[in-house]
C-alpha cells in the first residue's frame, strides 16, 4: 500500500505523466516501481489509464508488471483498452502483458474495447490473438456489448474473426434482441445477414419485433419483418401489435398491420390491441387499428405465425382496467419490457471515464487520483478521490450505471429548493468524513416536512 511520501509523489507523476519526476523519485531506491494503493493501482496502471505512453515505456523499462492487476481484476491493459490508447496497447502486449486477462466479472481487453466502439484496438487485439468467444459472468460477449451500443464495424470485425452471433446473455437476450431494443438498425441488419432467428427470445418470451415495436423503433421493425417473425401472441402472453399500440406508436401501428398483424387478436388477459390503445388514450391509434380490423374483415385475414411452448407468468401489474395518460412510459405495463431482467453486468468501474468512439484522438480523459493522493495534488485541496462512475455496462434496459433499483421506499414529498441546492454544492466523490454533513442536511430536510400546529378554531360564532 501507498504509504510514505515519496510513494505519494510516484502515483502523482503517474497521473499526471511526468517521467522526470517518476525517475527522480524511483532512483532514490526507497521506492518499489509497483506501489499500490489501497485498490491495488500501481504506477503503471494509472499511467496507461490517463494515457501517458512515455511514462508506460519509463515504468516498464523500470521493472514495473504488465500484469498487475486493482483487486476487481482489472490492470493496465484493460484500461488502455477501455480509454481507446492503442499505442499503450501496443507497448503493453510487446512486453508480454496477457491479451485474455479477465476480471473478476470476466471483463477482458477486448469486451472492453468493444463496449466502447474503439475499432483500432479491437483489429490489434483480435490480430495478437485476443479470444473473441471470452465471455462475462453473465454471458455476454464482446459481440453483444458492440450490438448493445450500436457499433456496427466493430460487430463486423467480431463477426468475422469468428464470434458467434446468436450467443445469448444469461436471461436470454442475444444481440439481435439488445440491438433491437437499443434502436441500431445497422447492427440489426447485420445480425439478420448472418442467419440470425429473428425469433430468438428471451426468456420472458419478448422478442426482438416485441421489443422494438414496444420501443417505437419502427426502422429496427422494418429490417425485422422480411425475416417472417412471429406476429401472434408470445409465450408472455402478448403481440408486438399489443405492445405498439400501449404506447401509440403509429407508424410501427402501420407496419404491423400491413405485415399482417391481427388488430382483433386478444392476449392472455382478453385485451385487443384496440382496447389496449383506448385505455392509454391513444385515439388516433384507436381509429388506425379500428380501420385496419374493418378491412381485414372485408378481405380476409392472414395466418400469423405463432410462438410455440408455455406462457411465462403474468407480471403483477395487469393491463385489464387500467387507463393510462397518453405518452406515459409505463415499462411495467408491458410484459415484455425489462423490469424483471435487468442484470447490470458491469465490466469494470474504470479509473477514467472511457473516451467516446467519435472523441478526436487527442482528446485527454478527466485523470484519475490514487485513493492516496489527498495531500499531493492540488495543495490538498481536493478531497479523497474515488473511482469515476464511468464504465462498460451489459444491462437489459439500457440505463447509466447498470445495477438492479433498490427496493427502499421513496419519498412522496418533493424535497425544498435549499436542499436540492445544498446536495448540487456538495461534492460528487465524498468521503466518510462527510456523512455527519449529509446526514445533518436530511435531517433539517425532514424536519422542514412537519405540519406547522393547527390552531383549533373557535367554534362560538363572532359576537357582532
Amino acid at each position: 500500500m501507498v504509504c510514505t511520501r515519496l510513494d505519494q509523489r510516484l502515483h502523482a507523476a503517474a497521473v499526471k505523466g511526468e517521467v522526470e519526476e517518476a525517475v527522480r523519485v524511483l532512483d532514490t531506491g526507497r521506492v518499489h516501481v509497483d506501489c499500490a494503493d489501497r485498490d491495488g493501482t500501481t504506477p503503471l496502471i494509472l499511467a496507461a489509464a490517463n494515457s501517458h505512453v512515455d511514462l508506460v515505456r519509463e515504468l516498464l523499462e523500470q521493472g514495473a508488471e504488465s500484469n498487475a492487476t486493482r483487486h476487481t481484476g482489472t490492470g493496465a491493459l484493460f484500461f488502455a483498452a477501455q480509454g481507446g490508447f492503442l499505442d499503450i496497447v501496443t507497448v503493453l502486449l510487446d512486453r508480454g502483458c496477457s491479451i485474455n486477462q479477465a476480471s473478476k466479472d470476466g471483463g477482458t481487453a477486448l469486451i472492453v474495447a468493444a463496449q466502447c466502439g474503439h475499432m483500432d484496438v479491437v483489429q490489434v487485439l483480435l490480430v495478437r490473438g485476443a479470444d473473441p468467444h471470452a465471455a462475462m459472468r453473465d454471458r455476454a460477449t464482446a459481440v453483444f456489448v458492440a450490438s448493445q451500443n450500436g457499433h456496427t464495424s466493430v460487430v463486423r470485425t467480431l463477426l468475422e474473426a469468428g464470434a458467434k452471433a446468436n450467443v445469448r446473455r444469461m436471461d436470454g437476450a442475444s444481440p439481435l434482441w439488445i440491438a433491437s431494443q437499443m434502436g441500431h438498425q445497422g447492427v440489426v441488419r447485420l445480425l439478420l445477414g448472418h442467419g440470425v432467428n429473428p425469433d430468438v427470445t428471451r426468456h420472458d418470451g419478448a422478442t426482438p419485433l416485441f421489443k422494438a415495436a414496444h420501443k417505437g423503433h419502427v426502422e429496427v421493425v422494418h429490417e425485422l419483418l422480411p425475416f417472417s417473425p412471429c406476429l401472434g401472441l408470445l409465450k408472455n402472453g402478448e403481440s408486438a401489435l399489443h405492445a405498439a399500440a400501449l404506447y401509440g406508436h403509429l407508424r410501427v401501428l402501420k407496419a404491423l398491420v400491413l405485415a399482417g398483424a391481427d388488430p382483433g387478436l386478444r392476449n392472455d388477459q382478453g385485451l385487443t390491441p384496440i382496447q389496449i390503445a383506448a385505455q392509454a388514450r391513444h385515439y388516433e391509434a384507436v381509429q388506425l387499428l379500428k380501420d385496419a380490423l374493418a378491412k381485414r374483415k372485408e378481405k380476409g385475414p392472414p395466418t400469423p405465425k405463432t410462438s410455440p411452448g408455455p406462457r411465462s407468468p403474468r407480471l403483477a401489474h395487469s393491463l385489464s382496467g387500467v387507463a393510462l395518460p397518453s405518452g406515459m412510459q409505463s415499462q411495467s405495463s408491458s410484459r415484455g419490457s425489462s423490469r424483471n431482467s435487468s442484470l447490470g453486468t458491469i465490466v469494470e468501474t474504470s479509473p477514467v471515464l472511457p473516451r467516446s468512439a467519435s472523441s478526436p484522438n487527442n482528446s485527454r480523459p478527466e485523470q484519475y487520483l490514487s485513493c492516496e493522493l489527498s495531500n499531493m495534488v492540488d495543495g490538498g485541496a481536493r478531497p479523497r478521490a474515488t473511482l469515476a462512475t464511468g464504465s462498460c455496462t451489459s444491462v437489459g434496459e439500457r440505463t447509466p450505471c447498470s445495477s438492479s433499483p433498490s427496493p427502499s421506499p421513496s419519498i412522496s414529498s418533493e424535497p425544498p429548493q435549499s436542499m436540492i441546492a445544498a446536495l448540487q454544492k456538495a461534492p460528487r466523490h465524498a468521503s466518510h468524513t462527510d456523512v455527519s454533513t449529509v446526514k445533518n442536511i436530511f435531517r433539517r430536510t425532514l424536519a422542514s416536512f412537519r405540519r406547522p400546529t393547527i390552531v383549533k378554531r373557535n367554534d362560538k360564532p363572532p359576537e357582532p
